[in-house]
């Protein structure tokens, strides 16, 4: 695995880079999920580790906010074929959103809710990157 893919800081996870789209809602505070009235909203996703994202977007998601993800996870089987999961669904809380070029926004968000399928998907996907 190339060592720029991981991210090295402080956190208590070891977050990996990627580029995968996801999309997500606003669940809450009411006055936030009111703005987006449900709507799905596609955002890029930036980094992953075993304890939430980072992600891009368009909109401006106040800290403390709920929203739920939506993703798939991508790797190759062993005979070479991509292969993915299946599509993941995590709540989660906002932990920052801040403004970066070109009018989006960089978000990170950490997971709240999260099946026991989704964080064995996660960790799949981080070991077998570790592993590449």
């Amino acid at each position: 695995m190339n060592s720029k893919q991981w991210i090295n800081d402080r956190r208590k996870f070891k977050r990996l880079r990627v580029n995968i789209t996801l999309a997500y809602t606003v669940e809450s505070p009411p006055e936030v999920s009111i703005l987006y009235r449900g709507k799905e909203i596609e955002a890029t996703m930036l980094s992953i580790c075993e304890g939430g994202i980072g992600l891009l977007s368009k909109y401006n998601i106040p800290a403390r906010s709920m929203i739920v993800v939506r993703f798939s996870l991508f790797r190759t089987d062993k005979q070479g074929f991509i292969a993915s999961s299946s599509p993941l669904e995590i709540v989660c809380r906002v932990c920052y959103s801040v403004a970066v070029e070109d009018g989006q926004y960089q978000i990170g968000v950490a997971f709240r809710e999260v099946k026991d399928i989704a964080k064995s998907e996660i960790i799949t996907f981080m070991e077998f990157a570790l592993h590449m």
